[in-house]
């Protein structure tokens, strides 16, 4: 006795079958892994002289700099010697005059040198936050205001 299922009906259900089962799982994506936390004093080494900070390790440092009450954070490459070869804003400083804040304290870390690495990389990145302290002093010119 013949068999009535044309040949082409089980190749098309295996093919159904596998698009199915493959078509239903997700590729990975960069995101889906925990982002590490490199807010200095933790460093990311690199034989790269360029910033390879993830989106998702900078949103960490944000939060990280909400939590202890930051008010700057920059990114920076920092070569073995301990120079800093390169250097971002990641959140500038708000309110009043902020961009020349911001500059100014980017140009003197700009010129901070680290301590110099042990590990075999050439270069290490890590986020680097700062907190900004301002005071006022005045004074007369010439003690116009005592009597």
């Amino acid at each position: 006795m013949k068999s009535t299922r044309p040949l082409g009906v089980i190749p098309g259900l295996l093919l159904v079958a596998s698009v199915i089962f493959f078509g239903c799982t997700t590729p990975k994506d960069e995101g889906d892994e925990p982002a590490n936390n490199y807010v200095f004093p933790k460093l990311k080494y690199s034989d790269s002289g360029e910033f390879s900070l993830t989106k998702e390790e900078r949103k960490v440092a944000l939060r990280e700099l909400r939590r202890k009450r930051g008010e700057l954070l920059y990114e920076l490459v920092v070569d073995r010697k301990g120079k800093v070869t390169k250097i971002r804003v990641v959140k500038e400083l708000e309110g009043q005059d902020d961009y020349y804040f911001t500059a100014s304290f980017m140009q003197r870390i700009q010129t901070h040198r680290f301590n110099p690495s042990r590990m075999t990389a050439a270069y290490r990145t890590f986020f680097f936050p700062m907190n900004v302290n301002s005071s006022v002093d005045f004074r007369s010119v010439n003690d116009a205001f005592t009597d």
